[in-house]
């Protein structure tokens, strides 16, 4: 049969026979409805995405923004797919595309460097390249001492820096068995020994449940590279969460979002008075990266998993992690190689591993070497001296 035959049969209503029904869309209502609830969602991503990276006192939905799994923003969008192409809202259908895209993407930190696009090691010798690892171990009294021991020492890890350490003399036992060295906190554990140790920040009250951070740095040399290294932990925002859940006191939370950035600020200026030295900083800093919160240290560092990250690089918490909490900043004389999220041991973190290549001293770097008393005399000059604790 030919298509012209075939054409005139179809051209042909045969009696009896029943019309074609006529396709048809969906009700109206449903289309308005769709169109609705496609726009709110756009407006809530667009609202989150302001709300997530510019100061704002827009509380208490900053704070949600900040504290909770983002992933819940593409829920609205992944239920409004199927509604769209059922109403064949073709724009609508792009609308709920894009705003899940933002939320994969912006919202939720992913971090698109590809990763063929990594520095040359090539460039840099064996001596520049250092290996440092950060960790918070937790107060569980399962951990797995001697695991981490090994991991470490398979990796040939250089610096490992913990925080919340419950098995603290276990833990320091172990790793001065194999031959490392440690400050007097037991927060950094060197292959090198230490030239010397930081004094403690002054102590801060903030009121219930508002917790001073905690920062501890040496002084480090491997051969003809010396260089600062600190083990920071910024205060937890968990139980001021559950309070403002219990009372809905918006000026107490605005009280502790201030609280964070007054900790995370003092973290930063305490390794910002280091000279020309090279800084490295690592820890466990309580607060998602662009946030108004680590301004303080973004400005003066860079933030190693937004230089050469590719994905989320989340480390918290262990079993489905959300947040990228667990994080190593630098100074501009490093310049990062590798980094990636390590195995999860027993704690509600993840261990965070960096490669780094020191760029060689300049000329005006050499005023940095002159004196150890760098350290020791008070990088910050908020800084004073505490007895070992």
């Amino acid at each position: 049969m030919s298509d012209n035959d075939e054409l005139l049969k179809n051209l042909i209503r045969i009696p009896g026979a029943a019309p074609p029904k006529a396709r048809r869309g969906a009700p109206v209502r449903y289309r308005v409805l769709t169109l609705v609830l496609t726009q709110i969602s756009l407006a809530v991503i667009l609202a989150a995405l302001f709300l997530a990276r510019r100061p704002s006192e827009l509380e208490p939905f900053r704070f949600f923004v900040y504290y909770t799994p983002r992933i819940v923003y593409a829920a609205p969008f992944l239920l409004l797919i199927p509604l769209t192409l059922w109403t064949r809202q073709r724009w609508l259908l792009a609308e709920c595309l894009l705003g899940t895209v933002l939320v994969f993407g912006p919202l939720m930190g992913f971090v698109p460097n590809p990763p063929w696009q990594t520095p040359d090691r090539s460039k840099y010798s064996d001596d520049q390249i250092f290996r440092f690892m950060t960790f918070n171990i937790g107060t569980s009294a399962k951990f797995q001492v001697d695991e981490l021991a090994e991991y470490v020492q398979a990796r040939n890890v250089d610096v490992l820096l913990i925080q919340e350490d419950a098995q603290i003399t276990v833990f320091s036992r172990k790793m001065k068995e194999i031959g490392w060295h440690q400050n007097r906190h037991g927060t950094i554990f060197s292959r090198w020994p230490i030239l010397a140790d930081s004094p403690d920040l002054p102590h801060e009250v903030g009121g219930d449940y508002l917790y001073q951070a905690e920062v501890q740095y040496v002084r480090l040399r491997r051969g003809e590279h010396e260089f600062l290294i600190g083990s920071a932990h910024a205060p937890s925002v968990r139980a001021n969460f559950y309070s403002f859940l219990h009372a809905f006191d918006q000026e107490q939370l605005r009280k502790v979002m201030d609280w964070q950035t007054r900790q995370i600020e003092r973290i930063a200026l305490s390794m910002d008075r280091s000279g020309s030295l090279p800084v490295i900083l690592g820890g466990d800093f309580n607060t998602p990266p662009r946030s108004p919160h680590v301004r303080p240290l973004e400005k003066r560092f860079l933030d190693v998993f937004a230089a050469i990250g590719f994905g989320y690089g989340y480390t918290y918490p262990a079993d489905t992690p959300w947040l990228r909490l667990d994080r190593f900043y630098v100074s501009r004389q490093w310049v990062p190689l590798k980094c990636e999220v390590a195995p999860r041991f027993e704690s509600d973190h993840r261990p965070f591993y960096v490669e780094l290549a020191l760029e060689p001293a300049r000329p005006e770097d050499d005023t940095a070497k002159v004196s150890s008393s760098i350290v020791t005399d008070g990088i910050a000059a908020h800084v004073k001296q505490s007895p070992p604790r």
